[in-house]
């Protein structure tokens, strides 16, 4: 007998706007200057690596995961 196994399928963050890393700026303090939590942040930014993020790196600021 084979048992399908339900997995969630991953989709895509929709952004709709997108905001230039500046000089200094860190993932956390870019989710507290459009007021976001950390973890929507990065629910939007499925890709960023807060460790190496970098000056003009575009990030999305504010936007939906469905």
């Amino acid at each position: 007998m084979l048992i399908a196994e339900s997995r969630p399928t991953p989709t895509d963050p929709i952004c709709n706007t997108i905001h230039a890393v500046q000089q200094g700026e860190t993932c956390t303090s870019i989710a507290q200057k459009f007021s976001l939590d950390q973890r929507h942040f990065l629910e939007i930014n499925p890709n960023i690596n807060c460790n190496f993020i970098f000056v003009g790196q575009l990030v999305c600021v504010v936007g939906t995961v469905i």
